[in-house]
């Protein structure tokens, strides 16, 4: 596979991946929302709850997208 075809093959994955990936995040909020008793509502947990970024890029860095496999040179 030439390396164009391999970008465009992860993009697309990775795009495919984005609903999937918002729902984690989504449940997540919830799941936070649920159990603090000082959060009021899923936007609040979004925007000022410590540490919520990551937790998206934590699923976006775990998810099932494809990746390079072998090492590559720069």
């Amino acid at each position: 596979m030439t390396p164009p075809d391999r970008c465009a093959e992860v993009a697309l994955a990775f795009v495919a991946a984005l609903p999937t990936l918002y729902d984690r995040i989504v449940l997540d909020a919830e799941a936070i929302l649920a159990g603090d008793p000082a959060a009021e509502s899923l936007d609040e947990v979004v925007a000022a709850y410590p540490g919520f970024p990551h937790a998206g890029a934590y699923a976006g860095s775990t998810s099932d997208t494809p990746r390079r496999s072998e090492a590559e040179p720069r």
